[in-house]
This record gives structure tokens, sequence and C-alpha cells, in this order.
């Protein structure tokens, strides 16, 4: 059984981007996308700090909103 989209900040670690989904519509479709946090008002330096903690991609400063 597929699991329900989860609201939340996505970031795309193959090319950088960042979706805020804040309906479970709006959630990205696709490979790369992995749900960073449910909280989806966080800022783009937040998710670049939260990106470099979890070592998710190699230069956070690339991140960019999608």
């Amino acid at each position: 059984m597929a699991q329900e989209p989860v609201p939340g900040i996505y970031v795309n670690t193959k090319d950088y981007r960042v979706k805020r989904a804040s309906t479970k519509f709006a959630v990205p479709e696709g490979e790369g996308w992995i749900l960073l946090t449910e909280e989806y008002n966080t800022g783009l330096a937040t998710i670049r700090t939260m990106c470099a903690e979890k070592k998710l991609v190699d230069d956070p400063a690339k991140l960019q909103w999608d």
C-alpha cells in the first residue's frame, strides 16, 4: 500500500531544488525528493543548515526554491 503524502518541505538532492508543499496535493512526485521537515514554513537558510547537518547535499548554498 502506498504511503499517504505528507505536507512539508521537500528537497531534491539530485538537482538542488526545494519545494514547499503546504497540502498533501502539492507533494512533489518523481525521483530524488526527500521530506526534510513537516514544518512547511521553514525558511531557505534553515533548510540549507538542515541539509548540511544531515549531509544530504555537497553544497547547501546551491539549494534553490522550485
